[in-house]
């Protein structure tokens, strides 16, 4: 995708209400969501105080939107 087509992680937080609990996002949109940064989240990943995310590759990890929003109403 093309630069000038990118969305920037605080554009993906603004569409997050708008997408299937089967959608994922990244790390940075992760942290815009908690108010955190994203050292933060894997802090939190790594104490097991936040959910894991799929990994799609070494570099590739995703958390679901759904898993996002059970968390988030607990």
């Amino acid at each position: 995708m093309p630069a000038a087509q990118r969305r920037s992680p605080e554009e993906k937080l603004r569409e997050l209400d708008q997408l299937p609990d089967s959608a994922k996002v990244d790390v940075q949109v992760v942290a815009l969501h908690e108010n955190v940064s994203p050292s933060t989240i894997w802090r939190m990943v790594a104490d097991g105080r936040f959910p894991q995310p799929l990994r799609n590759g070494p570099r590739n990890s995703r958390w679901e939107v759904g898993q996002l929003r059970r968390r988030r109403a607990a």
